[in-house]
């Protein structure tokens, strides 16, 4: 029997994916202050981003920002990252 943490995480996993450029297997991003640009964002695989992270991708007609976060990281609160 699958718990119902289990649903909740592959849900918010499947949501999230949607969001992202990539979103790899087994990561999460624990309540986020603020994701911008997402179409920007690369996630790897095993990867966790704890509470009040900031991360922006400035997209426009001139600038194309990207993130890449690679597997198996951590980033801890408060994180604020901008491309």
């Amino acid at each position: 029997m699958i718990s119902l943490w289990r649903i909740q995480f592959r849900v918010r996993h499947w949501l999230m994916a949607r969001r992202l450029a990539n979103f790899g297997r087994g990561s999460r991003i624990d309540a986020p202050d603020m994701l911008s640009g997402t179409e920007g964002l690369h996630i790897g695989d095993q990867v966790r981003i704890r509470e009040h992270s900031r991360i922006e991708c400035i997209r426009s007609s001139k600038y194309r920002g990207e993130i890449f976060i690679g597997s198996n990281t951590s980033v801890q609160l408060y994180f604020h990252c901008g491309a």
